[in-house]
């Protein structure tokens, strides 16, 4: 059976809700899937997460190793994982940059991506 191991960035409301269905329905997967390292700014750079980090999670902690913003670039491409998924919050000010630095450097180490991101470019209309 293959084996997957996904690196969670952000773990707000959608990746809390995305590590607990994970979990719950891992077995009707047909693989092997495991969270193996969750960054997020505020609980921390956390590896090999057990289920009890969602409890933790939910009072605000630092959970993990406190981490700077420009680290996670490079905290992706040391990453083991196969899979990143970036569950960031769209900052319109800095126009998507930190979700899109994730994903592009997800790609660029090899690594397959999941986002959650639909934000777009602000367009510039002419009457």
């Amino acid at each position: 059976m293959r084996r997957y191991r996904l690196l969670i960035i952000g773990f707000g409301n959608v990746g809390q809700a995305f590590f607990r269905l994970l979990n719950l329905k891992r077995d009707l997967l047909g693989v092997d899937v495991s969270v193996s390292e969750i960054i997020d700014r505020r609980r921390g750079y956390i590896i090999n997460p057990g289920p009890s980090v969602l409890e933790d999670a939910r009072g605000g902690k630092l959970l993990g190793r406190k981490i700077g913003v420009d680290e996670i670039p490079r905290l992706i491409e040391e990453s083991s994982a196969d899979i990143v998924c970036e569950f960031t919050d769209l900052n319109i000010r800095d126009r998507g940059r930190a979700a899109f630095t994730y994903l592009s450097t997800a790609i660029k180490s090899g690594k397959h991506v999941i986002t959650t991101n639909k934000g777009q470019w602000p367009f510039t209309t002419t009457s």
